[in-house]
């Protein structure tokens, strides 16, 4: 759903990208969004105007919002697993 040209997930995205679980721990919207959910590759930047990406490391292609989800939701998993998620490369 749009309001006024902002995608509804991407404004709830940045509303809760500052909030912190039980466990104490956040995750940022610049690391889902930037971080390639198949090898963990992170770009050093990515205008919000993206909406798709291809990964200059293992060429797999990102819609914006789905991987950042996809990311978010790994954190979200390991941090209950008591696992350390996070981004391994930076280009």
């Amino acid at each position: 759903m749009k309001i006024g040209g902002i995608d509804e997930v991407e404004i709830r995205l940045k509303e809760q990208s500052n909030h912190r679980v039980a466990t104490g721990k956040s995750v940022g919207i610049d690391f889902g969004m930037k971080t390639c959910s198949k090898c963990g590759h992170v770009l050093k930047e990515l205008d919000l105007k993206i909406r798709e990406w291809t990964c200059p490391s293992c060429e797999a292609q990102h819609q914006r919002d789905v991987n950042a989800a996809i990311n978010i939701k790994r954190v979200g998993a390991s941090t209950l697993a008591g696992e350390v998620v996070r981004a391994t490369s930076v280009a």
